[in-house]
């Protein structure tokens, strides 16, 4: 009997191996390894090269193709499954979600940002991520702490310019907020962040950056685990402003 689901993931190899020397998204900063290859699969999934509900291939084979390790696969899927663009099912592999094109290009003129949609940029992401961090103090639960001390605990221990776990920290606060129209409304704009404030980070002062950020971090993670609404939105603000 065929199996359909090996059918699919079989497709999409084909056409990753084609397509594996063609040129991948690129910033004007150092990616690290997992970044380059999870930003890749998103630009598989933005061309249609995979389509929605369409399994990816195992990691093992993903590994070969883009020639890195299991282990930087393994963290990229992470990454796209906590974006929304992927979904794991046990024992059946990993596919692309039904609404991952919408989170991934969600608007089009993310593509060439005019300062004044970068200001803009700005103010959208200051009102979500201080709500959000506002929400997650009065409704986290204690796995949801315990995320958002995982996350904040693998951004410190990075040694690239973190910008993948960075992401995954504010992801987690976003979700601890539980509220879901919040929390895809920030899904879907976070890669436009990502790629229109990734500019901004210089690799040649990265140590004291990091070190700040990590400072910035805690101070929303105490306040968060404080219950304090008030000074979890306060700290989420001098972070943001800071880096943007």
């Amino acid at each position: 009997m065929s199996n359909p689901a090996k059918k699919s993931s079989d497709r999409v190899a084909k056409r990753l191996a084609a397509d594996a020397d063609s040129p991948t998204p690129t910033f004007s900063r150092p990616a690290s390894v997992t970044e380059t290859v999870s930003n890749y699969i998103r630009s598989q999934i933005a061309s249609s090269t995979i389509q929605p509900g369409e399994r990816l291939p195992s990691e093992p084979r993903l590994a070969t193709t883009l020639s890195v390790g299991r282990s930087t696969v393994r963290e990229a899927i992470q990454a796209l499954e906590f974006a929304g663009l992927v979904r794991t099912a046990q024992g059946a592999g990993t596919f692309v979600t039904d609404n991952a094109m919408n989170l991934i290009r969600p608007y089009t003129w993310a593509a060439s940002p005019t300062p004044e949609t970068r200001e803009q940029l700005r103010e959208t992401r200051l009102i979500l991520e201080t709500a959000l961090a506002s929400f997650a103090a009065e409704r986290a639960t204690p796995e949801d702490l315990d995320r958002i001390r995982t996350a904040e605990g693998s951004h410190e221990a990075c040694t690239d310019l973190g910008v993948e776990t960075g992401y995954s920290f504010h992801l987690s606060i976003a979700a601890a907020a539980h509220n879901e129209v919040l929390l895809h409304t920030y899904q879907s704009t976070s890669d436009i962040y990502h790629e229109v404030y990734a500019a901004n980070i210089s690799s040649e002062d990265f140590a004291a950056e990091h070190r700040r950020t990590i400072r910035q971090h805690r101070a929303i993670l105490d306040a968060v685990e404080a219950g304090d609404a008030k000074k979890a939105s306060a700290a989420m603000t001098r972070h943001l402003k800071d880096v943007m």
